[in-house]
This record gives C-alpha cells, sequence and structure tokens, in this order.
C-alpha cells in the first residue's frame, strides 16, 4: 500500500501536474482558434521545467507560469500567427490558370450573348461563361480566361 501511495505522491508531483495542464491547453488550442491558449501551454511548460527544482514554492509556479505566459504572448503571438496562418494571394498564380483552363475546348450547354452569362461544361462540371459575341448552346468554344468563378470563352 505505500508503494502506491509513493507512486501517487509521484504522479500529483508539480512537475506532472504542470505537464497536464500543458497539454490540456494544447488540445484546447485546436477548439478554441486564435493562438491565444498556446502561450498558456507554453507557461505550463516552462513551469514544469522549472518544478524538476525541488520545493519550488506554488507562489514562484504561478509566478512563473503567467509571466512566461504572458511574455511569450506579447512577444511571439503576431510572429507565429502568420506562420500558423500562412500566406494568401489575392490573385491566383498567371501559370495554374494557363496550365488548367486556357485554351481548353468546352462544350456551351446554355447560350452565351454579351452581358448574359451562359453555362459550359469543363471536366464534367457546369461552369458560368461569358463572351463578347453571342454563341449558341452546343458550340464549341476555348477558355481565354477565368474571371472569378466564370470562365471567358471564344468560338472556335
Amino acid at each position: 500500500m505505500d508503494s502506491f501511495l509513493e507512486t501517487l505522491r509521484g504522479f500529483l508531483s508539480p512537475v506532472w501536474l504542470w505537464l497536464v495542464v500543458g497539454i490540456i491547453l494544447l488540445i484546447l488550442e485546436f477548439e478554441i482558434p486564435g493562438l491565444i491558449v498556446f502561450f498558456f501551454a507554453v507557461g505550463a511548460f516552462a513551469t514544469a521545467v522549472v518544478c524538476l527544482i525541488p520545493d519550488v514554492p506554488l507562489s514562484i509556479q504561478l509566478l512563473v507560469f503567467l509571466t512566461v505566459s504572458i511574455v511569450s504572448l506579447l512577444l511571439l503571438r503576431k510572429y507565429l500567427k502568420n506562420i500558423f496562418h500562412g500566406y494568401t494571394q489575392s490573385n491566383p498564380d498567371e501559370s495554374v490558370i494557363e496550365e488548367d483552363f486556357k485554351g481548353k475546348k468546352v462544350l456551351v450547354i446554355s447560350g452565351i450573348a454579351p452581358g448574359r452569362p451562359g453555362k459550359v461544361e469543363f471536366n464534367g462540371t457546369g461552369w458560368e461563361a461569358e463572351a463578347d459575341e453571342e454563341i449558341p448552346a452546343d458550340s464549341l468554344v476555348e477558355i481565354v480566361n477565368i474571371r472569378n468563378l466564370s470562365l471567358i470563352v471564344k468560338k472556335v
């Protein structure tokens, strides 16, 4: 029975408790977006490291936890947010458009007229299409560009 209590006491040591708190906070970061809870997990892990020193008072543990959490939040959040969220492009890469769309021949499903989009079938999917001229249904057209989600086409 004494060995069980000693084992239990070992798992209830401050090091293990702070590690568990850190893991719980990391899991919460996945549920609560915003990259804020992550820094409190960092603070918990730092506190677990400090608790490797024997007999660290609870007040020092809390001070380390809050200090590391807040300082890392203030200094690193903006930098890490850019890394985790990545970079976006306002316009797709021109080479992707050329490779995937431009020059492909497609069938007109519903007629197209200037100022009145129609539909074409591209890769088995219906797409809105625009043209500078009137093009009847069942005509074959060529994709010359893409604007938003509309294909710009011309008669073949």
